[in-house]
């Protein structure tokens, strides 16, 4: 029984060179960045959620965006390299590497931006309606909304292209048993 693995193919270019240099260049830079993002970041979460001085509306909101670098610490960067390095050395990349940091890339990215977009709504009303600002935000109501960001963007991110990765995922499914 012969095993079938998707591929996708790099296309070869007359700067082909240069890419495959740069595709090494950012794959160390990332190795070195990926351990100290994660780490830093870490610190800074951990600093807000265990200290309740620190565990105001606001801070939990800009608390998000730190935990969201250490995914990038955790998940984006180890992919980007490994997609780096598959294509310097194999001039091809598993299919399942691409999808995956490309998932994990737009979670992140759309995670990033409700988060600010929340930051600047929440320091809005902070300003504007300074009585009612404990009303509409208290530190629960900030995290369930934290959660739903995440939960969206993750659901938003597996529905793109879902009915070319569904047949994509049944064929790979298939070829490996």
């Amino acid at each position: 029984m012969s095993h079938h693995v998707f591929i996708c193919r790099i296309p070869i270019s007359t700067k082909f060179d240069e890419r495959l240099t740069m595709n090494l260049v950012t794959a160390i830079i990332n190795m070195i960045a990926s351990p100290f993002s994660v780490i830093s970041n870490i610190l800074i979460v951990f600093a807000i959620f265990t200290t309740s001085r620190l565990r105001t509306p606001s801070n939990l909101f800009i608390g998000c965006l730190p935990f969201s670098d250490v995914f990038v610490g955790l998940a984006v960067q180890p992919f980007y390299i490994c997609l780096r390095l598959m294509e310097n050395q194999h001039r091809s990349v598993l299919c399942f590497i691409r999808v995956i940091f490309s998932n994990t890339f737009f979670v992140r990215c759309g995670v990033s931006f409700v988060t600010l977009s929340s930051v600047t709504y929440e320091r809005f009303v902070a300003v504007r309606l300074r009585a009612r600002y404990n009303d509409v935000f208290t530190g629960k109501r900030v995290l369930k909304f934290i959660a739903a960001i995440w939960i969206l963007n993750m659901l938003s991110t597996s529905s793109r292209r879902g009915k070319k990765r569904a047949k994509i995922g049944h064929k790979f499914v298939q070829t490996i048993f």
